[in-house]
C-alpha cells in the first residue's frame, strides 16, 4: 500500500513539473493585423489570441501599452481589465488547445504582448 502511495505521489510531482515546463515553452501568442477600416480617424484592429499547444490555458491575460482605450466597444465577455490593471481574456476561462480568441479595436496601435501571465492544465 505505502509503495502504491509512493508512486501516485512521485507521479504527480512529475506530472506538475511536466505542466510547469510546458507553461514557459509554449504561451499564447498574440498577433494583429489592421483590417483597413477607420473608425473616426483611428484604424481598426484585428487582435487574434492563439493557444498553440496541446494543453489548455486559463487565465490569460495581458497588458497594454499606451492604456488601452477603443473607440469600438469589445464585448467584455472576450476581454476586460481585472483588479490589478491587466486584460484578462474570456472572464479566464480555458483556451483549448489549437483554439483561438479573437477581437476588434479601434485605436492607434497596442502592444498588447509586452506583459502576459497565463496557468496551463494539461492531462
Amino acid at each position: 500500500m505505502a509503495g502504491g502511495i509512493t508512486i501516485f505521489l512521485c507521479s504527480l510531482v512529475l506530472l506538475c513539473s511536466l505542466t510547469q515546463g510546458q507553461e514557459n515553452q509554449c504561451p499564447p501568442t498574440i498577433k494583429q493585423f489592421p483590417t483597413g477600416k477607420q473608425v473616426g480617424s483611428k484604424p481598426v484592429w484585428r487582435v487574434i489570441i492563439k493557444n498553440p499547444c496541446v494543453c489548455t490555458d486559463f487565465e490569460v491575460k495581458l497588458s497594454a501599452t499606451p492604456d488601452f482605450k477603443s473607440l469600438i466597444p469589445i464585448d467584455p465577455s472576450i476581454l476586460s481589465k481585472d483588479s490589478t490593471g491587466l486584460w484578462l481574456i474570456k472572464n479566464g476561462d480555458p483556451i483549448y488547445g489549437g483554439d483561438d480568441v479573437t477581437f476588434f479595436y479601434a485605436s492607434n496601435r497596442v502592444n498588447f504582448a509586452k506583459s502576459l501571465s497565463f496557468r496551463v492544465a494539461c492531462s
